[in-house]
């Protein structure tokens, strides 16, 4: 194995990374690329009781890799072709001069967290059928907003939780044993999951709440619950609380005892100058052009 380089871990060692929790578990993002890390690095991983999703954002040049110290040589990979691997074994990986990956570690027993979540039989493995040669149009489908949650880790939190869910769903039934039960197929929330839902989603504006919070008040999985929260209400859930929390600002706004930056606060959103964005893209006005017309009136 190589010497020379400083080795960095696939899951724990990229600066670019998220992490969602799923059950007792974490669920491990990583977007590793030679423009960030340089033109040759060494990845590695240690033995885990975990599955791992490797997808390749560009074409990735032939490599070397090593499993418990075995040496392969690997051809070259197109952009778009993902890969899992278990994660038993020791591997090290040394890419380069190009490189750029979306890293997902997947333990065991977050699938199966999410698994029982679902009201499915439990997933305890992953199979993509043949090595480094499977193209799946659904992951390629989700990795722009993987790439964009990636840049933002501290961004929405119902948006990044509700993109990992959806990669999981997909991933533990195209190629796990997780079957949707017939009982979770309804295409609307029944009258008590949507108040339960927005009084969730509007009782404390100043902090988030976890997609798998609202689908576990609402007893659905989580990629269930956001498909049907949006068939009924015609929002997803982040959109939807974000309306909501416009709609608060209008009203506080309409006081002229309270500033900008005290509205911002009030409402969740990280700054004044998060606010004003949010608010000119809703009502196509800033809070106080708003405030001086709609908001005098």
């Amino acid at each position: 194995m190589s010497a020379d380089l400083q080795p960095l871990h696939t899951f724990l060692g990229i600066p670019r990374s998220l992490a969602v929790t799923v059950g007792a578990r974490t669920v491990r993002l990583t977007h590793a690329t030679a423009q960030d890390l340089g033109p040759e690095i060494l990845l590695y991983s240690e033995p885990d009781d975990a599955m791992a999703l490797i997808y390749q954002v560009g074409d990735l040049p032939s490599h070397d890799l090593w499993l418990d110290g075995k040496h392969r040589r690997i051809r070259p990979v197109p952009k778009s072709t993902m890969h899992i691997l278990d994660l038993g074994v020791h591997g090290e990986a040394r890419l380069g001069p190009s490189y750029d990956s979306i890293n997902v570690h997947l333990p065991r027993a977050a699938l199966k967290a999410f698994a029982e979540m679902s009201g499915s039989p439990s997933v305890g493995s992953l199979d993509a059928g043949a090595e480094w040669s499977t193209i799946d149009p659904v992951v390629s489908s989700l990795e722009p907003g993987l790439r964009l949650a990636l840049a933002d880790p501290d961004g929405n939190r119902l948006v990044r939780e509700h993109l990992i869910f959806a990669l999981m769903a997909h991933l533990a039934t195209a190629y796990g044993t997780m079957r949707i039960a017939p009982k979770l197929m309804p295409g609307r929330l029944a009258p008590w999951q949507v108040r339960r839902a927005k009084e969730l989603l509007t009782s404390d504006l100043e902090n988030e709440i976890s997609l798998a919070e609202l689908s576990r008040r609402c007893h659905l999985s989580p990629s269930h619950f956001s498909r049907v929260f949006k068939a009924t209400t015609g929002l997803s859930p982040s959109v939807w609380r974000q309306w909501y929390r416009i709609e608060v600002a209008k009203q506080m706004l309409r006081r002229p005892e309270n500033s900008l930056a005290e509205i911002a606060l009030a409402c969740g959103f990280a700054d004044q100058s998060h606010f004003t964005r949010a608010f000119a893209r809703r009502m196509g006005a800033t809070p106080n052009a708003w405030r001086q017309g709609e908001g005098a009136r």
